[in-house]
């Protein structure tokens, strides 16, 4: 995306000035001084914002340095961070239509103007989703001069940090060969790489390295899940608080590196490294069209694996034991997050029968005949996600869905995300570790009842995007749009100032105790008689807090028997 695309949205807003920025000279050109060479941004009048655009973290990851771990920076450069980097190869459906290359790992600033070395902002950092298959921190939902605006209306600047890494098998290749020579988990070893190169140089931009705060949606969200428990909870002091949206360590089944050798040997077929002596080297002089074949042909099979180096055991076992980072932490899901992940299209059920087998399918077999039985007694023919009421209308496409859809979408919701979520508050809770959950409950805009309060829709609402379009998949219009529009806002200002307040305070209620963006209080999920968490919904009244306690017995069994699931 070019860097005039974030000029475009507009909002007609005063200028304001950080406290100690002064009036900008003619011809102002941001700039900052980072360990590899000077870096210089684009300014923004509009917004009173410095934008620093597409900045290298590491070495291109091409030729030789292909399916390695990202290198440092080792040369001084003077860096012209006008525009976005190109989008990293993935054939995850955020990605379509973009200009994407290998050479990928780059990271963007948004900052308030002309803000000096020695300013000290909270840092906030956002890891994109796209189920590791797709997306990018160039992604226009994820637009950071929103939130950043907001902080300085707050009166609490921010600065605002987007990062790219690498994706489907140029980020996740698993297998023997890959575990074997240290290859593994290139992906997330590309955010670590771009969180130590905030360290190194944020001060530069008026940031605090001891204040950086990770925030995330899905595979963003498990990516941050997975920095608290990386190498056994190993704290190396790259954040200090983390914010997980609709995601965490326990999302999927956690895989051992036999589990992927398949995908490995199909693709050293495909690009003629077979019968290489160093498959894993041959790879790196493969044909990138090639590789790009097998990727879009294998999109749903990237994954991290437990390698025994980052990654050392299940996410459960080292959330029990208490080997993960002790930071202040949010934790949150969308009310009908099940609907975006089916069964629906291919995988419809029309019955138990074929439901219990997607079940299996999505958990690779892991579960006995006997423990499908106990699953669809826990969630027998009356779960229903999303609510009854929302569904009664006769545009329902059933043919796609089937007639299982919404039993399914209660199980699928839990085993993803909502047991998940809850498992990792009571645990984080255990170690008197500081934790806040939430339940996101609000239907954005001409989103089809049906779905409802799904997957990602949230994001709009933390970013304060309020005049654009989305494109999320279910709406191409702004999901803050309607008769309701000013109800959406008024969420939205909630939900972004409590956010705010978390990256300054470590606490979404501000160094005062008293509000998370308006009146209420958003107790921890350990204060008070416990296991609470605040609602979010559009409306007067219509956010409160309430007892983590819905569909009990389905997620306590999903929970108790996490380590069968393989999480």
């Amino acid at each position: 995306m070019k860097s005039s695309l974030i000029l475009s949205f507009s909002l007609p807003i005063a200028l304001q000035f950080v406290s100690g920025a002064s009036a900008l000279p003619p011809n102002y050109v941001p700039s900052a001084q980072a360990k590899n060479g000077t870096v210089y941004g684009i300014y923004s009048l509009e917004y009173n914002q410095d934008y620093f655009l597409g900045i290298p973290y590491a070495q291109p990851p091409v030729d030789d340095l292909r399916f390695r771990p990202p290198q440092s920076l080792n040369t001084q450069k003077t860096v012209n961070a006008k525009a976005y980097g190109k989008w990293c190869y993935g054939p995850g459906g955020d990605s379509v239509g973009q200009d994407m290359s290998e050479d990928c790992l780059t990271l963007n600033i948004i900052r308030p103007a002309n803000i000096k070395p020695n300013a000290k902002l909270p840092v906030a950092v956002w890891i994109h989703g796209g189920g590791f298959s797709g997306g990018s921190g160039a992604d226009r939902r994820y637009n950071l001069t929103y939130l950043v605006e907001q902080s300085v209306a707050m009166g609490t600047p921010i600065i605002g940090v987007s990062i790219n890494y690498r994706l489907s098998i140029w980020g996740w290749l698993g297998g023997r060969e890959v575990i074997g020579s240290g290859n593994s988990n290139l992906g997330f070893r590309d955010q670590r790489l771009a969180l130590r190169w905030i360290q190194e140089n944020i001060k530069a931009f008026g940031g605090d390295k001891s204040k950086v705060t990770l925030f995330g949606e899905s595979a963003g969200a498990i990516s941050i899940a997975w920095h608290q428990i990386a190498y056994g909870g190993r704290n190396d002091r790259l954040f200090s608080g983390a914010i997980m949206q609709s995601g965490s360590a326990m999302y999927e089944p956690q895989w051992w590196p036999e589990t992927y050798q398949p995908k490995f040997d199909s693709l050293v077929n495909a690009t003629g490294c077979l019968e290489a002596v160093d498959r894993l080297q041959c790879l790196r002089t493969a044909d990138i069209n090639d590789l790009w074949q097998f990727a879009q042909e294998n999109s749903g099979t990237t994954d991290a694996t437990i390698d025994g180096d980052i990654l050392t055991e299940y996410s459960s076992k080292l959330l029990q034991d208490g080997k993960f980072v002790k930071v202040p932490t949010i934790i949150g899901a969308n009310t009908d997050e099940g609907t975006a992940f089916g069964p629906f299209g291919d995988t419809a059920a029309n019955n138990e029968s074929e439901l219990k087998n997607r079940i299996q399918a999505l958990l690779n077999g892991r579960l006995t005949d006997n423990m499908l039985d106990e699953l669809m007694t826990v969630y027998d023919s009356s779960a229903s996600i999303p609510a009854p009421e929302n569904y009664t209308g006769t545009d329902i496409p059933w043919s796609f869905l089937g007639t299982e859809f919404f039993r399914g979408a209660a199980i699928v919701g839990d085993l993803e995300m909502h047991a998940p979520k809850r498992y990792t508050a009571e645990q984080f809770t255990a170690h008197n570790s500081a934790i806040w959950t939430y339940r996101f409950n609000c239907i954005p805009y001409q989103y089809p009842l049906y779905v409802a309060v799904t997957h990602f829709a949230e994001v709009a609402f933390v970013f304060y995007s309020r005049n654009q379009d989305f494109g999320d998949g279910f709406s191409s219009v702004n999901p803050m749009g309607g008769p309701d529009r000013q109800l959406y806002i008024g969420l939205s200002d909630i939900m972004s100032k409590a956010w705010i307040k978390f990256f300054k305070y470590g606490n979404p209620n501000g160094n005062t105790g008293a509000t998370s963006g308006g009146s209420l209080y958003w107790p921890s999920y350990g204060e008070g008689p416990g296991a609470q968490q605040i609602v979010f919904d559009k409306g007067p009244g219509n956010t409160f807090i309430e007892k983590d306690d819905y569909r009990a017995a389905g997620i306590s069994w999903i929970n108790q028997h996490r380590l069968i699931i393989g999480r």
